[in-house]
Protein backbone atom coordinates (compact mmCIF):
# COMPACT_ATOMS: atom_id res chain seq x y z
CA UNK A 1 0.00 0.00 0.00
CA UNK A 2 1.27 3.84 -0.43
CA UNK A 3 -0.61 7.04 0.85
CA UNK A 4 1.96 8.65 -1.66
CA UNK A 5 1.35 10.01 -5.37
CA UNK A 6 3.18 11.29 -8.10
CA UNK A 7 6.40 10.38 -9.86
CA UNK A 8 7.66 8.29 -6.45
CA UNK A 9 5.91 6.02 -4.22
CA UNK A 10 7.16 4.80 -0.79
CA UNK A 11 5.25 1.21 -0.87
CA UNK A 12 4.44 -0.87 2.72
CA UNK A 13 3.18 -3.98 3.28
CA UNK A 14 -0.10 -4.50 5.30
CA UNK A 15 0.84 -7.14 7.31
CA UNK A 16 -3.10 -7.77 7.18
CA UNK A 17 -3.41 -8.65 3.83
CA UNK A 18 -0.95 -11.22 3.50
CA UNK A 19 -0.37 -14.64 4.78
CA UNK A 20 3.18 -14.66 5.70
CA UNK A 21 4.61 -17.07 2.95
CA UNK A 22 3.00 -14.58 0.37
CA UNK A 23 4.72 -11.11 1.46
CA UNK A 24 6.52 -9.52 -1.58
CA UNK A 25 10.15 -9.55 -1.73
CA UNK A 26 12.66 -7.89 -4.11
CA UNK A 27 13.14 -7.53 -6.77
CA UNK A 28 10.03 -4.90 -7.37
CA UNK A 29 8.27 -4.04 -10.09
CA UNK A 30 4.82 -1.81 -10.82
CA UNK A 31 3.54 -0.92 -13.63
CA UNK A 32 0.85 1.89 -13.97
CA UNK A 33 -2.46 1.98 -14.63
CA UNK A 34 -2.05 -1.95 -13.17
CA UNK A 35 -5.37 -3.05 -15.07
CA UNK A 36 -3.35 -2.49 -18.07
CA UNK A 37 -0.18 -4.68 -17.49
CA UNK A 38 -1.00 -8.42 -18.97
CA UNK A 39 2.53 -10.38 -17.93
CA UNK A 40 5.12 -9.66 -15.48
CA UNK A 41 7.72 -11.35 -17.70
CA UNK A 42 10.80 -11.26 -15.31
CA UNK A 43 12.86 -8.39 -13.06
CA UNK A 44 12.31 -4.66 -14.52
CA UNK A 45 9.84 -6.09 -17.30
CA UNK A 46 5.97 -5.64 -17.61
CA UNK A 47 3.83 -6.00 -20.89
CA UNK A 48 0.94 -3.94 -21.32
CA UNK A 49 -2.27 -3.18 -23.40
CA UNK A 50 -2.21 0.03 -24.48
CA UNK A 51 -5.67 0.38 -25.79
CA UNK A 52 -6.19 2.32 -29.71
CA UNK A 53 -9.46 3.54 -28.31
CA UNK A 54 -9.30 7.31 -25.32
CA UNK A 55 -12.28 8.97 -23.77
CA UNK A 56 -10.39 12.77 -23.40
CA UNK A 57 -11.68 15.29 -21.82
CA UNK A 58 -10.76 19.23 -22.32
CA UNK A 59 -7.73 20.57 -20.49
CA UNK A 60 -6.76 16.99 -18.52
CA UNK A 61 -4.61 13.92 -19.14
CA UNK A 62 -6.47 10.63 -19.68
CA UNK A 63 -5.62 7.99 -17.33
CA UNK A 64 -4.03 5.47 -19.72
CA UNK A 65 -0.70 7.22 -19.64
CA UNK A 66 1.52 4.24 -18.93
CA UNK A 67 4.19 4.17 -15.92
CA UNK A 68 6.87 1.63 -14.98
CA UNK A 69 8.66 1.13 -11.72
CA UNK A 70 11.48 -1.05 -10.65
CA UNK A 71 13.73 -1.74 -7.75
CA UNK A 72 16.20 -4.42 -7.03
CA UNK A 73 15.92 -4.11 -3.32
CA UNK A 74 13.81 -1.96 -1.63
CA UNK A 75 9.94 -0.71 -1.48
CA UNK A 76 10.79 3.43 -2.97
CA UNK A 77 9.80 2.92 -6.69
CA UNK A 78 10.51 5.72 -9.06
CA UNK A 79 7.70 5.80 -12.07
CA UNK A 80 8.80 6.35 -15.55
CA UNK A 81 6.71 7.66 -18.19
CA UNK A 82 6.01 4.87 -21.23
CA UNK A 83 4.08 7.35 -23.43
CA UNK A 84 4.19 10.37 -24.74
CA UNK A 85 1.67 12.85 -25.83
CA UNK A 86 -0.25 15.13 -28.41
CA UNK A 87 -0.94 18.23 -27.74
CA UNK A 88 -4.24 19.63 -29.95
CA UNK A 89 -7.02 22.04 -30.30
CA UNK A 90 -9.84 21.12 -32.00
CA UNK A 91 -11.13 23.81 -34.87
CA UNK A 92 -14.35 25.42 -34.49
CA UNK A 93 -16.61 24.10 -37.31
CA UNK A 94 -20.16 23.93 -38.41
CA UNK A 95 -20.94 20.54 -36.87
CA UNK A 96 -20.86 19.09 -33.79
CA UNK A 97 -17.36 16.72 -33.33
CA UNK A 98 -17.86 13.53 -32.05
CA UNK A 99 -14.88 11.49 -33.14
CA UNK A 100 -11.14 12.47 -34.02
CA UNK A 101 -8.82 9.60 -35.69
CA UNK A 102 -5.05 10.36 -35.34
CA UNK A 103 -2.97 7.60 -37.44
CA UNK A 104 0.53 7.41 -38.56
CA UNK A 105 2.52 4.80 -40.46
CA UNK A 106 4.20 3.75 -37.41
CA UNK A 107 2.54 2.23 -33.95
CA UNK A 108 -0.04 4.32 -31.99
CA UNK A 109 -0.77 1.96 -29.86
CA UNK A 110 -0.69 -1.95 -29.12
CA UNK A 111 0.72 -5.00 -26.86
CA UNK A 112 4.28 -3.72 -25.52
CA UNK A 113 6.43 -5.25 -23.73
CA UNK A 114 8.63 -2.60 -21.50
CA UNK A 115 12.06 -2.99 -19.79
CA UNK A 116 12.89 -0.40 -16.76
CA UNK A 117 16.61 0.25 -18.37
CA UNK A 118 18.14 1.84 -15.68
CA UNK A 119 15.37 4.38 -15.23
CA UNK A 120 15.15 4.89 -18.95
CA UNK A 121 12.40 2.47 -20.32
CA UNK A 122 12.30 0.75 -23.95
CA UNK A 123 9.36 -0.66 -25.52
CA UNK A 124 8.66 -3.08 -28.32
CA UNK A 125 5.70 -4.62 -29.44
CA UNK A 126 4.40 -7.20 -28.51
CA UNK A 127 1.25 -8.17 -30.13
CA UNK A 128 -1.10 -6.13 -31.55
CA UNK A 129 -0.42 -2.70 -32.52
CA UNK A 130 -2.73 0.10 -33.92
CA UNK A 131 -1.38 2.97 -36.17
CA UNK A 132 -4.95 4.89 -35.52
CA UNK A 133 -6.65 6.32 -32.38
CA UNK A 134 -9.91 6.92 -32.40
CA UNK A 135 -11.19 9.40 -29.33
CA UNK A 136 -14.25 10.30 -28.01
CA UNK A 137 -14.97 13.07 -26.00
CA UNK A 138 -16.17 12.56 -22.23
CA UNK A 139 -19.22 14.32 -22.80
CA UNK A 140 -20.80 14.94 -25.91
CA UNK A 141 -18.85 17.12 -28.21
CA UNK A 142 -15.10 18.11 -28.67
CA UNK A 143 -14.54 21.53 -27.48
CA UNK A 144 -12.87 24.02 -29.71
CA UNK A 145 -11.48 27.17 -28.21
CA UNK A 146 -7.79 28.58 -28.69
CA UNK A 147 -7.19 27.88 -25.21
CA UNK A 148 -8.96 24.59 -24.93
CA UNK A 149 -6.65 21.55 -25.15
CA UNK A 150 -6.60 17.97 -24.95
CA UNK A 151 -3.92 15.34 -24.99
CA UNK A 152 -4.14 11.87 -26.94
CA UNK A 153 -1.30 9.52 -25.96
CA UNK A 154 0.59 7.97 -28.04
CA UNK A 155 3.73 5.50 -27.94
CA UNK A 156 6.62 7.73 -28.29
CA UNK A 157 8.88 7.89 -31.15
CA UNK A 158 9.39 9.82 -34.87
CA UNK A 159 5.84 9.56 -36.72
CA UNK A 160 5.68 9.71 -40.38
CA UNK A 161 2.38 11.07 -42.55
CA UNK A 162 0.33 11.95 -39.18
CA UNK A 163 -3.07 12.40 -39.92
CA UNK A 164 -6.46 14.15 -37.97
CA UNK A 165 -10.03 12.96 -39.24
CA UNK A 166 -12.52 15.21 -37.53
CA UNK A 167 -16.13 13.06 -38.09
CA UNK A 168 -14.24 11.17 -40.82
CA UNK A 169 -12.66 14.45 -42.79
CA UNK A 170 -8.89 14.78 -42.57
Amino acid sequence: ITTEGGARAIFTIDQNSYEPDDIPVAPYTAGYPSNLVYDNNNAGTLSFVFSNEHTLTAGEICDDVLAIAYSESDMSLHFKNLVSLIKFRVPAVAEDITKIKISANEPLAGRIAVNYNDGKPTWAIDGDSFNELVLTPSSGNFVAGDDIYYYAPVLPGQKTNLTFKINDKV
